[in-house]
């Protein structure tokens, strides 16, 4: 099973959204306003890759992971297999 949204296919329809809303303003209100929107769509999708990044930090002893559980903040555990 796989997510169907993550964080890049989000990226992804979000950049395919804004050509076509770029389009449409070249087509509709000319072209000096699709070079405005493209930069505002531009700065919208860095903000958004910005805000969906993840910071990772592999625990590699039990003695990081005792660490971390000290902390206060949330701690997401990730367990995976290849097989």
């Amino acid at each position: 099973m796989f997510n169907l949204i993550n964080q890049n296919s989000l990226v992804i329809v979000f950049v395919l959204l804004s050509i076509i809303f770029n389009l449409l303003i070249g087509k509709h209100l000319g072209y000096k306003w699709t070079v405005f929107s493209t930069v505002i769509s531009i700065i919208f999708i860095s903000g958004l890759l910005f805000l969906t990044s993840t910071k990772n930090s592999k625990l590699e002893t039990i003695d990081n992971l005792n660490l971390a559980f000290t902390k206060n903040g949330p701690i997401l555990i990730y367990v995976y297999s290849d097989w």
